[in-house]
């Protein structure tokens, strides 16, 4: 890299309950992905998966010298509209 300082793009993955976001993630990223994993206990959702994620993933993508494109994968959760995420 030349010394100049890359642009960050930002864009989140949000959708519903196993929708595939984690693996999408996990898909494209160049690093290891930073995942918030816990087991899945609410009914109905147990028979889906036996994990799920209770935060967000994080992973990576250089696209060129000059950018770098950040994921983060969330539910599409009602309590994260108070916060002005969706």
């Amino acid at each position: 890299m030349s010394g100049k300082k890359q642009k960050q793009i930002k864009i989140v993955i949000a959708g519903p309950y196993a929708a595939g976001k984690t693996q999408f993630i996990n898909t494209i990223s160049e690093i290891e992905t930073v995942q918030t994993e816990a087991k899945t206990t609410r009914k109905g959702e147990k028979e889906v998966k036996n994990h799920t994620t209770v935060a967000m993933d994080f992973g990576r993508i250089t696209i060129d010298e000059e950018h770098v494109l950040y994921l983060f994968g969330t539910q599409d959760r009602k309590d994260l509209s108070l916060c002005g995420i969706f």
